[in-house]
């Protein structure tokens, strides 16, 4: 009898991982989704944020991939005229504002980077590099039609971080 529960357990343990696991790999892929496929990604760093009824704010942060940082390092706003659409959209229409270079001045409670960003519980040197990029010349942003999520690269960095406040 005492075998039976141990096993039971386990394989509550196991499901958990398991249903765990695969929450963590499609948030990953959603959040990949809005990001335009031009903006190369290699792997993901930390995503997080706060869900409520029918609302919620956070951000997902991946790791900028080499080639991709350094072509906008060479080109600068130049690599980021055609990244307007996520890589979901199949209707053509774009999804982001024009680009333009760091720094955000807008430093409001309407700037889904600070509602993101404090949504997310960062490590504090995360949250600081972030800061770092858009406040400074360097990096580059965008925003949603909407203005519900901020879109911000930081070649030097290699970051990317996808900031929205719904």
């Amino acid at each position: 009898m005492r075998r039976a529960g141990q096993v039971a357990i386990g394989v509550v343990v196991l499901l958990t991982v398991a249903l765990y696991a695969g929450f963590a790999m499609c948030e990953r892929q959603r959040y990949l989704a809005m990001i335009p496929a031009s903006i190369e990604t290699s792997g993901s760093i930390r995503i997080g944020g706060e869900t409520h009824f029918r609302r919620g704010c956070g951000v997902a942060v991946f790791r900028l991939s080499e080639r991709a940082s350094i072509l906008a390092l060479r080109q600068g706003l130049t690599f980021f005229e055609l990244a307007r659409q996520e890589r979901s959209n199949t209707s053509g229409y774009p999804d982001y504002e024009p680009w333009r270079e760091t720094p955000i001045v807008e430093r409001s409670e309407s700037n889904a980077i600070v509602l993101g960003v404090a949504c997310a519980s960062l490590k504090p040197s995360l949250e600081q590099q972030i800061e770092a990029a858009a406040e400074h010349p360097g990096s580059f942003f965008t925003t949603t039609t909407g203005g519900r999520r901020k879109l911000l690269v930081s070649p030097a960095s290699r970051l990317v971080v996808l900031a929205y406040w719904e």
